[in-house]
Order: structure tokens, then sequence, then C-alpha cells
């Protein structure tokens, strides 16, 4: 299953376009620079972001001068479609072992490693929040499987500098501090995210 799964992930990436295209808030969003598509996304939660009581508004500060200070990392990338949201209930396998990746409305073209950006994130939700749901169990499984298989099948996928990692997980973070005013908010939520996948 792990090798179809991959097959069929590097067959993805194999479809190019010529520009980086993205959803924010529901609406497309195209440019021919990746930066510029994490710097829309970034400057629609800013605002709101420097309302939360939480955090410290210096902090917000030093993570936007890391983010423009490296606003070239991504120039030699270039945009392949993405799945952009992989975990074990968006793959299906039948009964003769056939396998499908499933629910591409949220695919993308972005930098290829941004698929595994991705699935990074679901593993630290799932590391997380396992005791949570049970669910979480089988996603942590698929997850600690996928990568470890994948880091041996796809290198290519983790030829990836840390900065670029940073910067969409900075996006992220800004993202998941504007929901302060959810009922479902939890501020230590946001620090676990910090803690794990920022490593500025």
């Amino acid at each position: 299953v792990l090798k179809d799964i991959t097959d069929n992930l590097i067959n993805l990436h194999t479809l190019t376009n010529h520009k980086f295209v993205d959803y924010n808030q529901g609406f497309r969003i195209e440019s021919e620079s990746y930066f510029d598509i994490l710097e829309l996304k970034l400057l629609q939660n800013k605002e709101k972001c420097f309302l939360n009581k939480d955090i410290d508004k210096s902090k917000l500060d030093e993570y936007l001068i890391y983010f423009y200070e490296n606003k070239n990392v991504f120039d030699n990338e270039k945009p392949c479609l993405i799945h952009n949201d992989l975990w074990y209930k968006n793959v299906l396998v039948n009964e003769s072992g056939f396998v499908w990746m499933i629910d591409f409305e949220i695919s993308v073209f972005a930098p290829k490693q941004v698929e595994l950006f991705w699935i990074y994130n679901h593993l630290n939700s799932a590391q997380n929040y396992f005791d949570l749901d049970p669910q979480d169990y089988k996603e942590l499984d698929f997850l600690n499987k996928f990568i470890s298989y994948l880091q041996i099948n796809y290198k290519e996928l983790f030829d990836y500098n840390i900065i670029q990692k940073n910067l969409f997980n900075i996006v992220k973070y800004f993202s998941l501090l504007t929901n302060y005013d959810k009922t479902w908010y939890n501020y230590e939520d946001v620090q676990k995210f910090e803690r794990n996948m920022l490593c500025l």
C-alpha cells in the first residue's frame, strides 16, 4: 500500500503549471512566486493575530522579520500538483489491494516539498491529540510508516531548506492564532505547534 501511494504521489508531482496556484479563504490565488502566495495568506491573518491577548506581540514581530528576511528561499522552486491533504482517511484500498488517493478538492500547484510539510502537520496533530480521538491512533501509525517509507523511496521530497519549512509553518502559526474567538480554541495547542514545528 505504501509503495502504491508513493508511486501515485511521484506521478502526481510530475504534473506542472506555469504559476503557483493556491486558495485563501475560498478564493483562488495565483503567482509566479510561491513566497507571494505565503505572504498573502500571512497578511490575511496578521491584523487579527495582533488582537490575540495570549501572544507576546514582540514574538509575532520577530517571526515577521524572519519571514521577510528569507523571502527568496523559494526562488528556485517550480510549481507541481500536490494532493495537499494526505492522511489515512484519504487513502482507499479495495479487496484486490488496489489503492486510490481521494479528496483532491484542496489540491494546489506548489513546490513539491509542501506536500511533505502538510504531512508533517498531520503528524504533529496526531501526536498531540491522539488521546482525544481514537482515529488519531490510526493516523499516527499510518503517518510514521508513510514518512519512513518516503525517506527511502522518495528522497527528493526531503531535499528542502529548513527555512522553507519555517516560512510555511509561520503562516500556519498565524492562522492558528486567529482562532482565539472560537469556542474550541486552546492556546496550549498553538504553543505545542510552535514548539514542534518552528525551528528558528
